[in-house]
């Protein structure tokens, strides 16, 4: 059993699902994001059905352009503009302090399981990742001053600048 909900990222409304927990309001609460195109109703919900009987919050929803989301193109991947609508997810479930402990735990699958390890590094107050199956990325990262590479991402990362970076889905 869930309830509908939406929540406002980088101007778009993306939507999701709330699957209550069964036995206690106040229990951590599970983000759970998909991975490459997928959408919600695909592969996540019998994972989210699973942790809720358990005593978890789960909210899942569909990243930007994809599912039952809006974004400003369709079918299209940009990992930063994905990671922006978890960090953005994050962010809608702090304001939901009555059906949540607080506690936050990201899961991704697949290309999500790297998003989710990225997001985990930039936004504070997260409590628990599950990387599963998780993508690494097309090349590898050679950081001449990681502390000034990575400060360098985070600030880029927060202001929404996403064409500064990368770009992997063209």
């Amino acid at each position: 059993m869930f309830t509908e909900k939406e929540f406002i990222s980088e101007g778009s409304i993306l939507r999701g699902r709330w699957y209550y927990a069964q036995d206690r309001s106040d229990a951590p609460c599970i983000i759970m994001c998909h991975g490459t195109s997928a959408t919600i109703k695909m592969c996540l919900t019998d994972y989210a059905s699973e942790f809720q009987k358990r005593g978890f919050n789960v909210f899942l929803f569909d990243h930007a352009g994809f599912g039952r989301s809006d974004g400003k193109e369709r079918q299209i991947i940009n990992p930063w503009v994905q990671a922006k609508g978890i960090a953005d997810a994050v962010s809608f479930v702090k304001t939901t302090k009555e059906h949540n402990n607080g506690k936050i735990v990201l899961w991704g699958d697949s290309f999500a399981g790297m998003l989710v390890l990225t997001v985990a590094a930039l936004v504070e107050g997260i409590a628990g990742i599950v990387s599963f199956t998780a993508s690494c990325g097309l090349k590898v990262m050679n950081f001449e001053t990681p502390e000034d590479d990575f400060q360098t991402l985070k600030e880029i990362f927060n202001a929404g600048k996403f064409e500064e970076l990368e770009d992997f889905s063209r």
